[in-house]
């Protein structure tokens, strides 16, 4: 679960790191090779972010499985209808 936690994190923080880049203008590298190589910097940054102990994403994704997944079955099926 951590690791899920983790992943998701490094996504998150790369997803929106890619949606800050689109909304500065653009600069010198606005080619095809230059977006390739955001796209994998923003995704680098995404994990390292993440493996170091991120924004808390990670650990909020596994405190809410770890709550979720400890009750019991009947207790979701019951509190859902």
């Amino acid at each position: 679960m951590v690791q899920a936690g983790r992943q998701f994190e490094a996504y998150f923080v790369s997803y929106l790191l890619k949606v800050m880049r689109e909304t500065v203008p653009e600069g010198t590298v606005t080619n095809k090779q230059g977006a390739y190589f955001y796209s994998f910097y923003d995704e680098e940054i995404g994990k390292r972010a993440a493996e170091s102990g991120g924004i808390g994403i990670a650990k909020m994704v596994q405190e809410y499985a770890q709550q979720y997944f400890s009750s019991s079955p009947l207790e979701h099926s019951s509190s859902s209808e």
